[in-house]
């Protein structure tokens, strides 16, 4: 989630379900981005199915497997998609059928991925208040700062506590949010557990335009790296089963300074 748009929430999502999916576990993904979301374009899918299929199921009390199998796309091997709507005119009605789908992929999947919207109503209000985790996404655009903030103090006003947010600082580099940039977001953040995505620039816009985010995210570039380590550092903390001989964590982002030990040195040399 994020307080501005454009701070990268979507892609990171996917990326996350994606890394999540090759890792062997069952990864679903809910886009609330319920009226204009666009997560299926960025994973190719062509034809999305709609969101709002839901509705009349929820009404009944409760959603049947038909219908959540129905309102599904499947991404990938161990990638499902949930959204958005077809039409958006109907996202106020979506709050008890987002409340049951959350329910029954909980019980369902290994690990499930909800890409809020920058407006928040009731459907993204219920996901926040059932997260495990709620990555709290910013960059170095102007605002941010302030948008973070104001993120952080709703979500705990939901009921979510500092101890389950994590500041995800997106596009870190030379070109994106710098290093000191990215240090005042984590300080102002104030929060124990922290990320940082590298800045993938073009590398990252051309295949996400295709919809090729598995090209993407098989790439050992910076972007796709940090992705992997930073998804397979959080499955491991919220306790996913996940193989760990599968991981690639960078245990740090920058190469540290080496102790120069006289490994070649002779005896008295």
């Amino acid at each position: 989630m994020s307080g501005q748009g454009g701070a990268g929430k979507t892609t990171l999502a996917a990326a996350m379900a994606w890394s999540a999916a090759r890792l062997g576990l069952r990864a679903a993904v809910v886009d609330l981005d319920l009226m204009f979301g666009n997560l299926y374009r960025l994973v190719g899918v062509d034809a999305p199915r709609d969101l709002g299929a839901l509705i009349a199921s929820a009404r009944q009390g409760g959603l049947d497997e038909e219908s959540v199998v129905g309102a599904s796309m499947r991404v990938a091997p161990g990638f499902t998609l949930w959204g958005p709507l077809a039409v958006p005119e109907q996202a106020e009605l979506m709050g008890p059928a987002v409340e049951m789908l959350i329910d029954t992929l909980r019980s369902e999947s290994d690990v499930v991925f909800v890409d809020t919207s920058t407006h928040w109503g009731d459907a993204v209000a219920a996901a926040v208040e059932r997260c495990d985790r709620s990555l709290m996404v910013c960059d170095g655009a102007v605002g941010s700062r302030e948008a973070l903030g104001r993120a952080i103090k709703l979500v705990e006003r939901l009921g979510v506590p500092r101890a389950r947010m994590t500041c995800v600082v997106n596009r870190v580099g030379p070109r994106g949010c710098e290093e000191e940039r990215a240090s005042g977001l984590e300080i102002e953040a104030s929060l124990s557990s922290t990320m940082r995505i590298a800045d993938g620039g073009v590398e990252v816009a051309e295949p996400l335009r295709a919809g090729r985010m598995d090209q993407l995210m098989a790439s050992p570039r910076p972007f796709a790296r940090s992705v992997r380590s930073a998804t397979g550092k959080l499955l491991l903390e919220l306790g996913c089963p996940v193989d760990r001989t599968r991981l690639h964590i960078d245990e740090e982002d920058e190469p540290r300074a080496r102790l120069r030990l006289p490994w070649n040195k002779v005896g008295g040399a």
